[in-house]
């Protein structure tokens, strides 16, 4: 059984809405140590993953794993319906072997709160894990840097690959490139050693999600298990959301 009191839900509605902006549909993983909403792209590949910790909600209750799709569409226009009419808080309830979450909303300033019924699917096939942060080579830009890169390859419909050494990070094609310095630009390199380079690639599409992000900094981590590169914004101590891109050859 699974669930969470958010009171209010405001700012859960505020992440999800930047969620909304990659895809209509999505899937929810629990367990006991996390909630979180994903979003797999296929074209080209990668993982977009909300991740909460149960200290952002006001309850927390998930007493196994669950994992379902549904509509991101239908679930955040619920939402915004009922932030519009003035509903406060947000129970969100699921139990084993139903085909439904349930949404009860709350308001101070009515009697009866607005219950809500959701359907949900079991997915067709396994689930694929984003690989873990192996936290050795990383790289943090400023959001409004990031921001820039975006709207520099705005029209680049799969990865862009990047190179980083010891005192640089550079994103590059055959007809542009932009690099951000280890001594200015507000970026941070670690765990590159004299000599050594990292290479990877990752998409900057589709545009509305990254620039929803409030994030102050990005991290981009090196993953493995699968290989790939991880690009991380926090949203305060117990919320973030992570692009997960596999490893291709750049």
């Amino acid at each position: 059984m699974l669930i969470i009191d958010m009171d209010p839900f405001e700012p859960f509605s505020d992440i999800v809405s930047i969620m909304h902006r990659f895809d209509y549909f999505a899937y929810f993983h629990c367990n006991p140590n996390m909630f979180s909403i994903f979003i797999r792209e296929s074209t080209p590949p990668s993982i977009i993953t909300l991740t909460m910790l149960p200290q952002f909600f006001t309850r927390f209750f998930c007493d196994q794993n669950h994992y379902a799709q549904f509509s991101m569409d239908g679930f955040y226009s619920q939402l915004v319906l009922h932030k519009r009419l003035g509903y406060e808080s947000l129970i969100f309830g699921l139990a084993e072997f139903r085909f439904h979450m349930a949404l009860e909303f709350h308001s101070s300033s009515f009697v009866h709160p607005s219950p809500q019924l959701l359907r949900t699917w079991q997915p067709s096939y396994h689930y694929e894990f984003p690989g873990k942060i192996g936290y050795g080579p990383f790289v943090s830009l400023e959001l409004h840097d990031f921001r820039n890169v975006v709207l520099i390859f705005d029209n680049t419909k799969t990865h862009v690959p990047f190179r980083v050494t010891i005192s640089e990070f550079k994103f590059f094609l055959p007809d542009k490139e932009i690099i951000f310095t280890n001594e200015r630009d507000g970026c941070i390199i670690g765990g590159i050693r004299e000599g050594e380079e990292w290479r990877g690639a990752m998409c900057l599409n589709p545009i509305e999600g990254y620039f929803n992000f409030t994030s102050k900094r990005l991290w981009l981590f090196e993953s493995y298990d699968p290989i790939g590169v991880t690009l991380v914004a926090p949203f305060g101590l117990y919320v973030n959301i992570s692009t997960f891109f596999p490893q291709i050859l750049v």
